[in-house]
């Protein structure tokens, strides 16, 4: 999904990536991949919601492309 839809985003964009899920190769781990396989993205900044904050679990990423 992140590969399909970097293609959509402009230089200086931003790409959000949001999961339903507490699982670390679910969430991060994709981030991670996505940004060492493609070095003109980085990852502006993370959220992991847990239930302990009053939901289900939740995760969301916002990623910057720099060129």
């Amino acid at each position: 999904i992140l590969r399909r839809a970097q293609g959509y985003v402009a230089p200086g964009g931003v790409l959000a990536y949001a999961t339903c899920s507490v699982l670390e190769p679910e969430n991060m781990s994709q981030i991670r991949i996505f940004c060492a396989d493609l070095p003109e993205w980085r990852c502006a900044s993370d959220r992991q919601f847990l239930p302990a904050d009053g939901g289900d679990g939740f995760f969301v990423a916002c990623m910057t492309r720099l060129r």
